[in-house]
């Protein structure tokens, strides 16, 4: 019983979740039930994150791998995505020209999908956050203020 709160707590706490299931969700947060059907879903899951900051630029570009196993292929597979532009989505080295995304959702088309040892590459753009959530950027205070017009 302890671990198996163990592994739904640890599927609640990965950067990126999955889950399948028989309708499309109509909120963005995983549940508690979608945490425990994910976890007998998808397993051995492994992430690369690539970031790319220019500059002063308001934004960064970034690129995540996640790997993963399937038992099996279900019929409603997702990946959380809370970005703010997806340029690029490719799932076992297929291009997918349109992706479907709902509620800061990517559905991955089964098709492309297998049982066994699967990669999904997402590549984004993202404003830096400025409310909490997401990832910041911080200039020195003395840099800033001489942005802003103000005397050193």
């Amino acid at each position: 019983m302890r671990q198996e709160v163990r592994t739904i707590l640890q599927a609640l706490l990965l950067l990126t979740l999955f889950h399948s299931f028989a309708a499309l969700a109509t909120t963005p947060d995983l549940t508690w039930e979608e945490a425990k059907l994910r976890t007998k879903q998808v397993a051995s899951v492994d992430y690369r994150l690539y970031f790319r900051f220019a500059g002063e630029s308001r934004e960064y570009q970034g690129k995540t791998e996640v790997m993963f196993n399937l038992e099996a292929v279900p019929d409603h597979l997702f990946l959380d995505f809370s970005g703010d532009r997806l340029k690029k989505l490719r799932i076992n080295g297929h291009p997918v020209a349109r992706a479907a995304i709902q509620n800061h959702r990517v559905y991955l088309k089964p098709e492309l999908l297998k049982t066994g040892r699967n990669t999904v590459q997402l590549v984004y753009a993202n404003d830096f956050d400025t409310g909490g959530t997401g990832l910041h950027r911080s200039l020195p205070a003395m840099e800033s203020e001489a942005k802003a017009g103000r005397p050193q």
